[in-house]
């Protein structure tokens, strides 16, 4: 994904090959004929217009934690997002202003170090992301599912995300068990470049394109979920990489300035 100033850009993004999170997933599937789990137009390669893409300005945005965090929960800041009321939004738009972004260090370092400072937000600890990297792990637990943030503990830079089953029975479209990951995602790379089809220094476009192995299938188990409607079953896609953006260097011939971002989804829901 490259996204500019104005928030115009590009956006490239290609489909691995699904699997099924439980057995039970891929008898349903089964059932109802096989049908096709990703579009028939897989893969996308397109130039977005202005103001298509979010590129919130992050230059006058406070560094000190506290700060920060009360202009998060007050909606001052990050307000574009949409994210809900409550804390379970302030953490979204925590990693809002984390992903595709171009935050700087220190404000990356300050965003991770509010996080840090919510209630009911806990440290994880060290773990190591769906590419093989170690990073420490913040979580905020809400409505059945647990939603992770992992830095490296030296730049602050987002290394990835992850979406977990805390509470199998609060969710209505899915049968899995506990711990069982619903989204995973990657971000390998980022930095500002001068046009859509330039990448982050020392990467190329190709090396975006690396298949990184989805994690091991849960065996789901039954849920007591009162929900009265169902929905199709969620796949899991073993590459599905894309290149992201952001601004202030040297203008592009169409005035715009583009940041590169690679992120992979191994597993879960593909935007």
């Amino acid at each position: 994904m490259w996204i500019a100033t104005d928030g115009s850009g590009r956006l490239e993004q290609s489909y691995g090959t699904p699997s099924f999170l439980t057995p039970a997933d891929r008898a349903a599937w089964v059932s109802d004929g096989s049908p096709d789990v990703v579009p028939a137009s897989s893969d996308v390669d397109s130039i977005e217009p202005k103001g298509a893409l979010v590129a919130p300005d992050l230059s006058n945005l406070p560094t000190n934690p506290g700060t920060l965090l009360a202009g998060i929960e007050a909606r001052t800041v990050g307000s574009s997002f949409g994210a809900p009321a409550g804390a379970a939004g302030t953490f979204e738009i925590i990693g809002e202003l984390l992903r595709e972004t171009d935050a700087s260090p220190r404000l990356r370092a300050a965003l991770y170090q509010a996080a840090a400072q919510m209630p009911g937000v806990t440290l994880i600890g060290t773990v190591t992301d769906a590419a093989g990297r170690s990073g420490t792990a913040v979580a905020y637990a809400s409505n059945g599912e647990q939603n992770e943030l992992i830095f490296d503990p030296t730049t602050s830079v987002l290394l990835g995300e992850a979406t977990v089953v805390t509470d199998p029975t609060q969710l209505c479209r899915l049968d899995v068990s506990v711990g069982t990951v619903l989204y995973e995602t990657s971000y390998v790379a980022s930095g500002v470049v001068n046009s859509t089809s330039d990448v982050p220094e020392g990467t190329s476009l190709t090396s975006y394109h690396v298949a990184i192995p989805s994690s091991p299938s849960s065996s789901g188990s039954p849920s007591s979920s009162n929900c009265s409607s169902t929905a199709p079953s969620q796949g899991t896609s073993t590459s599905s990489p894309t290149v992201s953006t952001t601004t202030n260097p040297p203008p592009t011939a169409a005035g715009n300035s583009p940041i590169g971002i690679r992120r992979d989804r191994p597993n879960g829901r593909d935007e």
